[in-house]
């Protein structure tokens, strides 16, 4: 359990806030609160909850507890007994401590409050390299801009920028400290005749290591729209990197006592090295988290988000038992997550995709489009949007949008399952060699997966390399036997009549269930 303790306002001496358990007790306003809700304390537990909080560095006694709340009011010690139990129902039984023959202590530890939240980044002012008046106001512009499109990610915490205008000169770990950010966004803008040259750095500002730059070149007369689409590519790029920095940092760090909020992002870092893998012991520890999350603060968006998540891909896998419990349980995860925050594109997208398992497409285009709308620089959810539109939406823009996601983040580290949701995109159109080239490139960069080898050993059948084909296949068994056999049962995750044929036969091929002949009648005009 965390305690963090927020620096004195101005014109507030002495009257702090301090945030535990979901929860924030505020000494200026008197309010103990859950978010926008405020909690029903009454006057005299909020003030022992106070005395001992501000006393949380001892054991206090309870003559000495009676002095500080009550002061010289005689009292029996029924009260002190009454008004320990109210804190304990609304605020769990470890609140308070009881020491045998010594006292009371508060039971959270005080967390650092120089301690930069977990995915917070600040979009530094860009240096400008000459001097001119339109650089300045373009540097303006896309700093302002980017800071803006990087919140739709509901996973970082974005500076304001009227506080990163403000910030001093000086190196990395300065404009961290002031700003109580964990990574930097700098930049240069110059000009070189008619054109203009961005060049973008993501900096952990706590290494002072630089985790992803870019370059970026435009017509020095660029117009908002051009403009709107470097913002949009930074945005798409930037966003992934942080999160994957900090999941790489939340595994490596040993964990602390921990609010609803940290053991949450614990859960979601957990899960993301799972994505296509069958790994499901891994992800049952990322749903315990979850769950210890969620009996301290409920309506923890991303805790839900995180439980929604793990059931798409047990389900997906097949190892769900039984089914509906846990497709019925990822949906009122997801549900929660929304209900809890509204604008989690990645919650929509969550629910869209188990809509599809439940076999309603039509709620499921929904919810992913809106998730995409909600965030439209994320390139996993517009990569997801391409494949479902390929088999229950607007096919027409099915491919584009798969390999939009793709170009608009080259270096993501989700970079894998781009490139199998363009494969499968590809094979739904019967483009089958392309769908080859994607799922090759994704079987490369995550040997360890299974579902690029299940759209490798299909998409080969239908470009006629059985041979390829048959390897794929094995590998898939050995990486997802569960999988492979309810593929093979018949049991894909789209009612598109076409695509369930084509699929089903060529696996069947690739493992040598059937003969070649029957996908060459199902693949008659094979594209070359």
């Amino acid at each position: 359990m965390n305690v963090r303790v927020e620096p004195e306002r101005a014109g507030q001496v002495g009257q702090r806030q301090y945030h535990f358990l979901g929860v924030t007790l505020d000494e200026g306003t008197r309010s103990l609160c859950r978010g926008e809700e405020t909690l029903p304390l009454g006057g005299r537990a909020f003030d022992l909850l106070l005395y001992l909080i501000t006393n949380r560095k001892r054991i206090v006694s309870r003559a000495e507890v009676f002095r500080g709340v009550w002061g010289d009011v005689v009292l029996d010690q029924s009260n002190l007994n009454v008004q320990l139990a109210a804190l304990r129902r609304l605020l769990g039984a470890n609140i308070v401590q009881t020491v045998p023959r010594r006292g009371l202590r508060f039971g959270p530890e005080l967390e650092d409050k120089s301690r930069a939240e977990t995915g917070s980044i600040a979009v530094l002012r860009f240096e400008m390299i000459g001097q001119s008046e339109e650089i300045e106001w373009l540097a303006d512009g896309i700093a302002e801009d980017l800071s803006t499109e990087l919140a739709r990610f509901r996973d970082l915490l974005v500076i304001a920028r009227n506080s990163a205008r403000t910030v001093p000169g000086g190196s990395a770990q300065d404009a961290a400290q002031a700003l109580n950010a964990r990574y930097l966004v700098t930049g240069t803008l110059r000009q070189a005749g008619g054109t203009l040259r961005l060049t973008v750095r993501l900096v952990d500002a706590g290494s002072g290591v630089k985790d992803w730059a870019e370059t970026y070149d435009c017509a020095a007369n660029a117009r908002f729209e051009m403009v709107d689409e470097i913002v949009a590519a930074l945005a798409s790029a930037i966003g992934p990197q942080v999160w994957a920095a900090e999941a790489r940092r939340l595994r490596r760090e040993p964990p602390r006592n921990m609010s609803a909020h940290d053991l949450a992002q614990r859960a979601w870092a957990g899960l993301w090295p799972l994505e296509m893998t069958p790994d499901q012991r891994s992800r049952e520890r990322a749903m315990d988290l979850a769950a210890q999350a969620l009996n301290i603060d409920p309506s923890c968006a991303l805790a839900h988000r995180t439980v929604a998540y793990a059931q798409f891909w047990t389900l997906y896998f097949g190892l769900a038992d039984p089914r509906d419990a846990a497709l019925m349980k990822g949906l009122t995860a997801a549900a929660e997550a929304i209900a809890s925050d509204p604008l989690d594109h990645h919650a929509y997208r969550q629910k869209g995709l188990l809509h599809f398992l439940s076999s309603e497409p039509v709620a499921g285009m929904i919810d992913l489009r809106r998730a995409h709308a909600l965030n439209p620089n994320c390139a996993l959810t517009l990569s997801w949007l391409g494949l479902y539109e390929a088999t229950h939406g607007n096919d027409t823009v099915a491919v584009s949008h798969a390999r939009a996601a793709l170009a608009r983040s080259p270096l993501d580290p989700m970079r894998a399952s781009l490139e199998v949701a363009l494969a499968f995109t590809h094979f739904i159109t019967a483009d089958y060699p392309a769908a080859c080239d994607a799922a090759f490139s994704a079987v490369q960069q995550r040997p360890q997966a299974a579902t690029p080898y299940l759209i490798l050993a299909i998409a080969r059948i239908g470009a006629g390399e059985l041979d390829g084909a048959k390897s794929a296949f094995e590998q898939l068994k050995t990486l997802a036997p569960e999988m492979t056999a309810a593929r093979l049962k018949g049991a894909w995750l789209s009612p598109k009549e076409d695509y369930r044929r084509r699929a089903h036969t060529f696996l069947r091929v690739a493992a040598g269930l059937a003969p070649m002949a029957e996908a060459a009648a199902l693949a008659p005009n094979r594209r070359p």
